[in-house]
């Protein structure tokens, strides 16, 4: 992350906000500030400062003499926000920045997502932003800070509602924009260090960044990003909207690891470094002696339709763990594919992966009703050009 034009200075007679600010990132991004004069925040958090890490937190900013408030609220309710903030800018200095960090995940395949769980992870980044945007209109901000995400811009099956949050944050950004406010909004990466994903190191959020190649980001690289966000537009990011993470490290010549969703999607055609199977190709540099085998050559070499099948059923439970953002061990091959909630959409993905790596075409009604994943392996198998033809008999 190249070091920005200008460095940032925050004012002492002036107040931050910082909404999520409690968290692992807020932590981070505080200390950022403090380092480079900011002497007042503000932190809005529903649960206020009440675990024992972030009053910890609070008494050692304190103890550095910087003045705290925390706004015990929920973000996103308008009218509490904008007087707990009136409340608290009589005795702290005007507002002057806003950071909005707030997030709930709650990832889940849409067809089987319930509102509550749609409008629990919405409410934070959709009602939340605007209210911090409602509530702040009347203060002489010099930067407005939105914490997205890079599922924002990449997608993600499994996080249609996050996705959806972290969109109308840019939108809110280019709302505020055409009115001459400040706003920038970031689409972050993985950010290995502090955060979430250092937080949750093990979980399948984590192993599913990690399998999408998703490069990591240091702390002092955020805070170059965040430092560039904050810095009038003609310094800074122009446009309001910065895009991190936008990358995969996968090898497109290994075997045991499946290129990410994006890579194949033509809306990427003109970024490199998310489709790298093509800028290899360009290149002829193809890998060789993997020591693991694709399973087109799995499938070649099979000796049997039994052992074909065990080849098939293997990658499809782990295209259906990456998909679904499901535990390998939790996907039981004795379960429909119903039972997981892979609706149309899924569907026509494994139907292209079929395709593509197993060279059998199995049309979507078959995907959707198939009665176990084995017996969808195993018309697979048996559909499979690579396959010999005299092995496509039950043994």
């Amino acid at each position: 992350m190249p070091k920005a034009a200008e460095s940032i200075t925050f004012s002492s007679d002036a107040s931050y906000l910082l909404a999520g600010g409690l968290g692992g990132l807020g932590r981070s991004i505080s200390h950022w500030m403090v380092s480079n004069g900011a002497r007042n925040l503000i932190y809005v958090s529903r649960s206020g400062a009440s675990s024992s890490e972030a009053i910890k937190f609070v008494n050692s900013l304190t103890a550095a003499g910087v003045r705290v408030q925390v706004l015990k609220c929920d973000v996103a309710n308008e009218e509490k926000l904008s007087t707990s903030l009136s409340s608290a800018l009589k005795t702290m200095p005007p507002l002057r920045g806003v950071v909005q960090g707030v997030m709930v995940l709650k990832d889940q395949v849409f067809s089987n997502m319930s509102f509550d769980t749609f409008m629990n992870t919405i409410r934070p980044k959709v009602h939340g932003s605007w209210s911090l945007h409602k509530a702040t209109l009347n203060q002489p901000l010099d930067f407005f800070v939105f914490l997205s995400s890079a599922s924002g811009f990449l997608g993600n099956a499994g996080q249609s509602n996050y996705v959806a949050a972290c969109t109308y944050q840019v939108a809110l950004t280019a709302h505020r924009l055409a009115q001459g406010l400040p706003a920038t909004a970031i689409d972050i990466g993985k950010v290995a260090s502090v955060g979430f994903v250092a937080e949750n190191a093990g979980t399948m959020s984590e192993q599913n960044l990690v399998r999408m190649g998703f490069l990591d980001i240091k702390e002092e690289e955020l805070h170059a990003m965040v430092e560039l966000a904050m810095l009038p537009r003609s310094q800074g990011v122009e446009n309001g909207y910065m895009i991190t993470g936008a990358h995969t490290t996968v090898d497109a010549g290994s075997g045991d690891q499946e290129l990410p969703f994006w890579s194949r999607d033509p809306v990427f055609s003109h970024m490199e470094n998310l489709r790298p199977h093509l800028a290899r190709s360009a290149r002829g540099n193809a890998v060789e002696g993997s020591s693991q085998k694709s399973l087109s050559e799995l499938l070649g070499a099979a000796m049997s339709l039994s052992g074909a099948v065990a080849y098939v059923l293997d990658a499809l439970l782990r295209k259906l763990s990456r998909s679904l953002m499901i535990a390998l061990e939790d996907i039981d091959v004795g379960k429909s594919t119903g039972a997981y909630g892979i609706d149309s959409l899924i569907a026509v993905d494994i139907r292209n992966w079929i395709l593509r790596e197993a060279k059998a075409d199995v049309p979507v009604f078959e995907i959707l009703q198939a009665v176990t994943l084995t017996a969808l392996a195993h018309k697979v198998a048996e559909k499979s050009a690579f396959l010999s033809q005299d092995l496509k008999v039950e043994d």
